[in-house]
């Protein structure tokens, strides 16, 4: 396995952020507060929020003080099909072609696994939980049609009969037992995959961290009623590493990789999965970046390049992946071009908002073919190519790195529009997809 310099500072550094953030012990998710104080209709009132504030508006108070809030219930995209499945496929080829295998966690709405615990007669968002749960199913189901294994949380949560809770009572993430149940799910499947085999055994040294941690939606009623309620007792599960491929100051690459959004950057889930594997993984998971900004920063900084993975773990909240957006990942994955694969090649000084390269012979683009470009500015974040603008998420880190799908037909320039003119240089790549 190769080793990446890069790696060993964000270990360490996820590392730390796992003492401190979400997990909870199964004795204080289960207990039920010895009182349950009303909040005030401020907190439902969708016209006081600010808009940073929108993600986490409350719907509802449920049974023993649990909170809801308007995407504890929200619809899961509909199955792939289409132009999205065979963005997907592409994707999942691309990564193939690099020995990685793609694994998926979809986390459902807070809602649809804690549906007992929802007051429907004070419900402030219309909910058909049939139809949600279904939905979901059959998301879950068209990435498994697509060759790629996903685990189906809701299932998973829903059978659970351990009596823990699943959810935090006033946050929307996930408690460590669903997290763990998850991870027994992936740990099944990929125990079962050749490359499993290739890994090298690790057992993972834990250490336990007790913390008090007040959630999301306790945040939005401290800020819009101006009560307090009690934060929730959790443990947050890390991983002490040491020898080959584990060790936080080393760089070894272990040969899974996990990309997700809050629910992986606390260090319980990454913990779990190295538990249940007895094999180590690098964590590349972003704060709020929903199913886009972890993948899209872990593509772009070179990083899976530089070493890619056996194992590829992403996961994400529901939420929608945007047309357009695997393709772009597809071609990450292929990576800058050389050779035949490359028919265009330049460097630009921009000097205005729009920068026009002809070719020096036009060519017939074909389905996956893509254009890399390579910035010095990295406070360019939104780029237009002939005509079709793509923007980075908010929480990707920029690298001046971006990989732009061509539509298939006919080329003659690369035709590029900015915000404002970048400083420094444009380095300009048409590339052809690998067959």
């Amino acid at each position: 396995m190769k080793r990446n310099p890069v790696r060993a500072a964000i270990r360490t550094m996820l590392s730390a952020l796992g003492a401190w953030t979400l997990a909870s012990t199964s004795a204080a998710q289960s207990a039920a507060p010895t009182a349950v104080t009303p909040i005030c209709e401020a907190a439902f009132d969708a016209r006081r929020y600010a808009p940073e504030d929108t993600w986490a508006r409350l719907v509802n108070q449920g049974k023993d003080g649990w909170l809801f809030g308007y995407y504890s219930f929200e619809n899961s995209p509909p199955a792939l099909t289409g132009r999205m499945r065979d963005e997907f496929i592409r994707f999942r080829d691309a990564l193939r072609a690099q020995g990685t295998e793609l694994l998926m966690v979809v986390i459902p709405g807070k809602g649809l696994v804690t549906w007992d615990k929802v007051d429907v007669a004070t419900l402030r968002r219309p909910t058909d939980i049939n139809f949600l749960r279904s939905r979901y199913a059959e998301y879950i189901a068209s990435f498994r049609s697509a060759g790629v294994y996903a685990s189906n949380v809701v299932a998973l949560g829903l059978s659970d009969t351990s009596g823990q809770a699943l959810y935090f009572r006033y946050d929307h993430h996930w408690t460590p037992r669903l997290a763990e149940l998850v991870a027994e799910d992936l740990a099944k499947e990929m125990r079962s995959r050749a490359a499993y085999r290739d890994l090298p055994a690790f057992e993972p040294k834990v250490r336990r961290y007790n913390a008090l941690y007040p959630g999301s939606f306790a945040a939005m009623v401290k800020k819009y009623c101006g009560q307090i309620l009690p934060p929730e007792p959790y443990v947050s599960l890390v991983t002490e590493t040491t020898g080959a491929g584990g060790d936080l100051l080393d760089a070894e690459e272990p040969g899974i990789a996990l990309v997700g959004d809050s629910h992986s950057v606390e260090s319980t889930f990454a913990t779990l999965l190295r538990q249940k594997l007895q094999r180590d993984l690098v964590n590349h998971s972003v704060p709020g970046g929903a199913a886009t900004a972890p993948l899209e920063t872990y593509l772009l900084s070179g990083n899976y390049r530089a070493a890619p993975p056996r194992f590829l773990i992403w996961s994400f909240e529901t939420g929608g992946i945007q047309p357009g957006f695997l393709a772009r990942m597809a071609a990450a994955v292929q990576g800058p071009c050389t050779g035949t694969r490359r028919v265009f090649a330049g460097t630009v000084e921009a000097l205005a908002a729009e920068t026009s390269l002809p070719l020096p012979t036009p060519v017939t683009v074909t389905t996956g073919d893509y254009v890399h470009l390579q910035l010095t500015d990295r406070a360019i974040r939104t780029v237009n190519l002939n005509g079709a603008e793509t923007a980075l998420h908010s929480r990707t880190s920029n690298t001046g790195t971006f990989y732009l799908e061509l539509p298939p037909g006919p080329l003659d320039r690369v035709l590029l529009r900015f915000p404002t003119a970048p400083q420094g240089t444009i380095q300009v790549s048409v590339c052809r997809h690998v067959p």
